[in-house]
């Protein structure tokens, strides 16, 4: 179901005329109606880590590099989720402490499995891949929206968008809001 169908029906149910176009609309009501489908279609995706917007991502080592830039999509990890190496049988230690962090910089420790940390805008491992090792993970992508083209995106723009999760959700959230 596209944005225009959602908000069509939304229209329905709240007492405004039913629109034939929403988001290139330039009445206040359709751009308020614009900004409320996107403002709910962030509140759904943060609510719950949905299926369909987990995405696996892989780092590969060069022996050489301990951070790397997060995916251009990345919102979150999922509750849950595990970062995983080729080079342990065990998942990586999560250190939320940036003192802990610079510990194991300092300290000459012999690590015996994998530590990650997110820093600003990047994952930071230690110890330092060794060359060809892979990490592999799932994050929670911020492209909640789809063209009907296929592009995931972050937010509604165009009429015949729609919600990668069910479209009712959006819906009763908007009439609810």
């Amino acid at each position: 179901m596209s944005i225009l169908s959602v908000v069509q029906n939304v229209c329905l149910v709240v007492g405004l005329e039913k629109p034939t176009q929403v988001t290139s609309s330039t009445d206040r009501e359709m751009q308020e109606m614009t900004r409320l489908a996107n403002e709910i279609a962030i509140r759904l995706m943060n609510v719950y880590d949905w299926q369909v917007l987990q995405t696996l991502n892989t780092f590969t080592g060069d022996a050489v590099t301990e951070t790397f830039s997060m995916p251009s999509d990345y919102d979150r990890m999922p509750q849950d989720q595990a970062m995983w190496s080729s080079r342990w049988t065990w998942a990586f230690n999560h250190v939320t402490s940036a003192n802990t962090w610079l510990e194991y910089q300092v300290v000459p420790y012999t690590f015996v499995n994998g530590n990650w940390m997110l820093s600003g805008d990047q994952f930071h491992f230690l110890p330092i891949m060794a060359t060809g090792e892979t990490i592999k993970f799932y994050y929670v992508s911020e492209n909640i929206v789809q063209e009907a083209g296929g592009l995931k995106k972050e937010k509604f723009t165009f009429d015949d968008d729609f919600l990668r999760i069910d479209e009712k959700l959006l819906e009763l959230g908007m009439i609810w809001q």
